[in-house]
């Protein structure tokens, strides 16, 4: 189907493809039109919490959506202009882990938002 549609849509590159299919993914992520089956509302719901809880965590998980790949906490520190010897950058993150709203790898010590995640994460504040 996605060949097809990239034959026959000239001006369409792979990337804006694959951008398109991110954006409207959460959209087709539903059943039928009862709400407790509606993957992103429940999603939203969990973010929202978070922006009542702690607005300023909320604010730092939104400036992790652009973040293309896995990071480790240092990386996190950096976006989020802390020091990275700050106890802070792990308690905000283990809140995070927490919530289900970051992934986080022990075997790497690494964290990442899972893709479902990401426009939740971006449109926060839209």
């Amino acid at each position: 189907m996605a060949g097809d549609f990239l034959r026959l849509k000239e001006g369409w590159t792979v990337g804006r493809y694959i951008e398109a299919l991110n954006k409207e993914r959460l959209r087709w992520l539903k059943v039928g039109d009862d709400p407790q089956k509606d993957v992103e509302a429940v999603l939203k719901l969990s973010s929202a919490q978070l922006v009542r809880d702690n607005v300023d965590l909320a604010t730092r998980w939104h400036f992790l959506a652009d973040w293309p790949s896995d990071f480790a906490a240092d990386a996190a520190a950096a976006a989020w202009d802390l020091d990275t010897g700050d106890e802070a950058v792990l308690e905000d993150l283990s809140e995070l882990v927490d919530r289900s709203l970051v992934l986080f790898d022990e075997r790497t010590f690494q964290y990442k938002l899972h893709d479902l995640m990401k426009p939740i994460a971006a449109g926060l504040f839209a």
